[in-house]
């Protein structure tokens, strides 16, 4: 191998080992960090459970109306530690526009955090949106 090749070599080597080692960053918010804190228990393992205290309603749209649309949207829902709703995730959609109401819905819910040890943290919850026509 040349010099100038060896030269390369080591540091393209150098230089990756340097950017494997930075901090992740996601648009200026340390994405370790925020992974580590976002970790959300199961409702088993926390002393008491989230109480929700307002639940918003899901707005059904002129779309879903016109095309009869009926069932459930499905949501997994982290209640931070902090009195937020983080991290959605639509288990369960309807067409129409009616799972990003439910979403838009779930982002205004009103809770007490989950307990344990009576520090507050961030637990993992099911919610369902029902949408019918009668």
């Amino acid at each position: 191998m040349s010099c100038f090749r060896m030269q390369r070599a080591f540091v393209f080597g150098l230089a990756f080992f340097v950017w494997a080692t930075l901090p992740i960053f996601h648009v200026g918010i340390d994405v370790r960090a925020q992974q580590s804190n976002a970790a959300a228990l199961a409702p088993d393992e926390v002393t008491t459970k989230a109480q929700i205290l307002k639940k918003p309603e899901a707005q059904y749209t002129e779309a879903a109306r016109q095309n009869d649309v009926n069932g459930a949207v499905l949501l997994r829902v982290v209640l931070a530690a902090d009195g937020t709703v983080k991290h959605i995730l639509a288990l369960q959609s309807l067409s129409n526009g009616l799972t990003e109401q439910t979403i838009k819905a779930a982002r205004q819910i009103k809770f007490i955090p989950a307990t344990k040890d009576n520090h507050p943290v961030s637990t993992s919850v099911m919610i369902e949106y029902e949408f019918h026509l009668y």
